[in-house]
C-alpha cells in the first residue's frame, strides 16, 4: 500500500512538472513574440516620425516661398471646417440677423 502512495506520488509529481515545463516555454513564447511585436511597433513608429519630419520640412520650405497663398489656404480651411462644424453660413445669417435686431433696437434710445 506504501508502494502504491509513493508510486503516485511519483507519478503526480512528474505530471506536475511536465505542467510546469510547457507553462514555463508557454510563457518563452509570449515573450518572445512580445518583443517582435515591441520592436515592430517601434519601427513603425520611427518610420511615422521620418515621414513627418519630411512633411514639415517640405510645408516649411512652401509657406516661405509662398506666404499669401498659405494665409489664404488657411482662411479656405477655417472655411470649410466652419460650414462642416454645423456653424454654417444659415447659422452665421441667423446670429448676424439677432444681433442687428438686439442693436438696432438700443442704438436710439
Amino acid at each position: 500500500m506504501v508502494r502504491g502512495i509513493r508510486k503516485k506520488k511519483a507519478t503526480n509529481t512528474h505530471i506536475s512538472h511536465r505542467a510546469a515545463g510547457y507553462l514555463h516555454d508557454g510563457v518563452d513564447r509570449i515573450a518572445v513574440q512580445g518583443e517582435r511585436l515591441e520592436r515592430r511597433l517601434q519601427d513603425g513608429v520611427e518610420k511615422i516620425d521620418h515621414e513627418a519630419h519630411r512633411v514639415m520640412g517640405h510645408v516649411k520650405g512652401s509657406v516661405g516661398e509662398h506666404p499669401w497663398m498659405a494665409v489664404g489656404g488657411s482662411v479656405a480651411l477655417g472655411f470649410i471646417f466652419g460650414l462642416l462644424s454645423g456653424r454654417g453660413i444659415e447659422n452665421h445669417r441667423e446670429h448676424h440677423h439677432h444681433s442687428h435686431r438686439w442693436f438696432r433696437g438700443r442704438r436710439f434710445q
